[in-house]
């Protein structure tokens, strides 16, 4: 037994039992009504206005294609195109997905449902990226129906029951679109309910349309509960039970002529009209037909003409009414003649239009592929060009890369080459110098020592010659003698400055203890401590003499200049590093002012000069009032071996 099909315009979400034209005129051009072509005008307008933000702009030509699409598929089509290419151009994702949702509309218009599939999918994975929520619940249902039409039952009950859990979450947050969300799930019960039903699985269907039926009325969407009691209706009719099936029927029809859908209340009269004939409810069967034949006419709706003369022909037949049953089924053939004849032209219309549409669509495909042929060829010179020109760019930057390379490698030998050369003047220089103090030292103290000693042994041996009487004679021989001692002290004292001989047989260690302990006795109310760590090998001659010289240098400094009351050296050695750390307690001293200055500069650019020859570094801190502190860092040469220091 096969039911009408609601004739009402549902909204989101609805699904009916048959999808059927509401008019014969309903495949042609219409005029356009003047609220819409006023739309049409207004949008066209904005359209025209320049400046206009891109978000403007893209949903312009949104609200045109929606307004096109009851009037003109081609029109629509062209305006949602428009819409997605502005809306990809100017990557606004969500904009991007409402259009494809259209398209995908417009093109199942068309009856191209795997196309409008494709479209609709692309539309849901964007929305699935950025995370609409409301987008993805529209996007799940409109998948169910084109799978519902492509009959893949599974496919379209999956993306339906996805449209139900995301409206059920939706409804729950506050806001205007709650009853939005509340008749989605209505329309959504409902749609699972049709997708069991078209499989015959009619036990699972009913608990939908009764949860569709409850959810219409808690919320008061008519709408929906229409649709589902029409559902319910005609799943008590297909299983035979008529008498629930025209209870339904009856309560669907009351809120029709409530809400004044006449074409609605024609559908459901004819049904309800065969429900009473099943029943043999003959009276209640030939009232209702008859109403639903005089409204069809009234209002020109020739496929329920058709239609409500069918069943009444069936009516009188039950009847035993031959003559009336045989002048209704006339009038049905007379009126399904018609109808078909219309729909042909209709059809043949409608292929004529969509072979146009194809040809169309393949010449602007052939012009594409000319197109992009030509571009092909164009794009291919300017890679060859752009290749020849690469190349000679490649070579002349090759070139002159080379050529930098050259001179920089060429001043990079010219820098060593100072550089060795300015190591191999201070070499020659400390070099020189330590000579010097080696051979100054040895001649004072062979040379101006042994003179004094042998003075002092005369002058001793005088003293007793003369045999001097007078006290004061005595003295003044005495102090002679004292004076002599004393110079030869000195003369002694300065040849081992000059050449230390701890420094010479013993080592840095040594040679800066004996310094340290002089210059402790020798400097009154200095305390001078040494501290060495780590340091338990012999150093190049060269750099102890240097370090040694160094370390001299500075804590005489301290002595003459900074008022300290102690000073520290420490003397810390590594397997590849010495590190010489010399503080002082007093006054301190500018060190800008001290490098600027011509005469007290010369001390401090020998230190450094000295530590920059053994590759080093030298470190002075030191502020007014806050003390000095020295550090000297000079590499080791892990291939020097180990000396043991003499004891």
């Amino acid at each position: 037994m096969q039911l009408l099909s609601r004739a009402r315009p549902l909204g989101f979400l609805a699904v009916l039992l048959l999808a059927g034209p509401p008019s014969p005129a309903a495949a042609q051009a219409p005029p356009i009504p003047p609220a819409k072509q006023h739309r049409l005008d207004s949008l066209a307008t904005v359209a025209r206005q320049p400046n206009r933000p891109d978000s403007v702009r893209i949903s312009t030509a949104f609200e045109q294609a929606l307004t096109w699409r009851r009037l003109n598929l081609d029109s629509a089509e062209r305006y949602c195109t428009a819409s997605l290419t502005l809306a990809r151009t100017a990557a606004r994702p969500r904009q991007e997905a409402v259009a494809l949702g259209l398209l995908g509309a417009l093109t199942k218009d068309r009856g191209n449902f795997p196309g409008a599939l494709q479209q609709q999918l692309q539309a849901l994975r964007i929305n699935e990226r950025i995370g609409s929520r409301s987008q993805q619940c529209i996007n799940h249902n409109d998948l169910g129906i084109l799978y519902k039409n492509l009959r893949q039952w599974p496919a379209a009950q999956q993306h339906y029951t996805q449209s139900l859990a995301l409206a059920e979450e939706l409804v729950q947050l506050p806001g205007p679109k709650q009853g939005f969300y509340a008749g989605a799930i209505a329309y959504t019960l409902n749609n699972l309910g049709t997708v069991a039903f078209e499989q015959a699985h009619y036990a699972e269907a009913q608990p939908f349309y009764e949860r569709a039926l409850a959810q219409a009325r808690r919320v008061g969407n008519v709408d929906a509960e229409a649709t589902a009691l029409t559902n319910l209706g005609g799943l008590y009719a297909e299983t035979k039970r008529y008498g629930p099936a025209a209870t339904y029927f009856r309560q669907g029809l009351d809120i029709d002529v409530r809400e004044g859908n006449v074409y609605g209340e024609i559908s459901d009269r004819v049904t309800l009209g065969e429900m009473y004939i099943f029943l043999r409810r003959f009276p209640a069967a030939d009232s209702n037909l008859t109403r639903a034949l005089t409204l069809a006419r009234t209002n020109g709706i020739l496929p329920m003409e058709k239609e409500a003369q069918l069943r009444l022909a069936r009516l009188y037949h039950a009847q035993g009414d031959a003559n009336r049953a045989y002048a209704a089924q006339v009038a049905y053939t007379a009126l399904a003649d018609s109808l078909f004849s219309t729909e042909s032209a209709e059809k043949m219309a409608e292929m004529q239009t969509r072979f146009d549409t194809e040809k169309k669509e393949q010449q602007n495909r052939v012009q594409a592929l000319q197109l992009a042929q030509q571009q092909l060829i164009i794009r291919k010179r300017n890679v060859q060009l752009g290749a020849v020109l690469l190349g000679v760019l490649a070579a002349l930057l090759i070139g002159g890369l080379l050529r930098s390379r050259a001179r920089a490698r060429q001043r990079l030998l010219l820098a060593e080459e100072k550089q060795r050369q300015q190591q191999e003047r201070a070499a020659a220089i400390i070099e020189a110098e330590e000579h010097e103090r080696r051979r100054i030292g040895a001649d004072l103290h062979d040379g101006v020592g042994q003179l004094l000693a042998a003075a002092k042994i005369n002058l001793s041996g005088l003293q007793h010659e003369l045999a001097l009487t007078e006290r004061g004679q005595q003295d003044r021989f005495a102090a002679a003698l004292d004076v002599l001692d004393e110079s030869a002290r000195e003369v002694r004292s300065l040849s081992h400055q000059l050449v230390p001989n701890a420094l010479l047989r013993r080592g840095l260690v040594a040679a800066v203890r004996e310094f340290v302990e002089k210059m402790g006795g020798a400097a009154a109310g200095l305390r001078v401590e040494l501290e060495v760590l780590g340091l338990d090998r012999r150093l190049p001659e060269t750099v102890e003499a240097v370090l040694y010289r160094a370390i001299q240098e500075v804590v005489a400094n301290v002595v003459k200049h900074a008022r300290a009351t102690a000073v520290t050296v420490q003397l810390l050695g590594q397997a590849d590093e010495l590190t010489v750390l010399i503080e002082d307690n007093g006054i301190g001293f500018d060190m800008a002012a001290a490098q600027a200055s011509a005469t007290a500069g010369i001390g401090l650019r020998n230190l450094f000069s000295r530590v920059e020859y053994l590759g080093g570094q030298l470190h002075i801190d030191s502020r007014p009032g806050r003390g000095t502190s020295v550090t000297i860092e000079v590499p080791l040469a892990a291939e020097n071996p180990p000396v043991p220091i003499a004891a």
